[in-house]
């Protein structure tokens, strides 16, 4: 068992075999346990000094100017949110339309930039977001930053779609296509199986095979006799 903030670690012997000296381990992370704990912690302080009399109080407010206690506390709320607009770098429509189409290439998570999985510390979205706020700089649009890309990396594989262009048109329009004619194909095997089962279907004007049976109308006759 290894305990630490980030996760716990905890290694239990399954199985073993002596004679192929052979053990077969089950390893166990629990992330963040630790923190599930701090927070119980937390809650039961908080809890605590919730149940304390009101005359508990007292002395520290007595020694506190009026309004003084209102006025720290919200600067203590504006504290964390005056950090966080300070460092979020806002970011324009075309660039986070680029991170949904441009790959990470860590070569870990095979996801685009803004699915990275492997942030803050991916190499491979650091070079990525590098090269992309350079494209940025430079003036150039969206398509011209994807085939920038693709020069840059050498094939299309760096993009989440290849480019609507050339072959790849085709490529788009061929499972449509495939979707259509598969469609068509079933509508024809469906009507041709329904006229096939009306052609094989008597009409109800013909007279059943065989004609009309003397013995078998007076055995009818006889059992319509016996139920009267």
């Amino acid at each position: 068992m290894r305990r630490g903030l980030g996760e716990d670690v905890y290694v239990v012997l399954a199985g073993y075999d002596a004679q192929t000296q052979n053990a077969t381990y089950a390893v166990t992370v629990n992330p963040l346990v630790n923190w599930i704990w701090l927070g119980f912690g937390l809650l039961a302080f908080g809890t605590g000094i919730a149940l304390l009399p009101e005359r508990a109080f007292a002395f520290a407010a007595a020694k506190l100017p009026e309004g003084a206690v209102t006025t720290t506390l919200l600067l203590i709320m504006l504290m964390p949110a005056v950090g966080l607009a300070q460092t979020v770098i806002p970011r324009s429509e075309l660039r986070k339309q680029l991170e949904a189409e441009v790959m990470c290439t860590c070569g870990g998570c095979k996801a685009p930039m803004n699915n990275c999985q492997m942030r803050p510390n991916c190499h491979g979205l650091n070079e990525q977001n590098a090269k992309l706020d350079a494209f940025l700089a430079k003036g150039l649009n969206h398509d011209q930053i994807l085939e920038a890309f693709v020069a840059d990396h050498g094939g299309q594989d760096v993009l989440a779609k290849p480019l609507d262009r050339g072959f790849n048109k085709l490529a788009w329009a061929v499972p449509y296509a495939v979707g259509l004619s598969g469609a068509a194909l079933i509508g024809l095997v469906a009507v041709r199986w329904t006229r096939r089962d009306a052609a094989a279907r008597p009409s109800a004007t013909e007279a059943p095979a065989g004609g009309d049976d003397p013995a078998l109308r007076e055995r009818l006759d006889d059992e319509l006799r016996d139920l009267d």
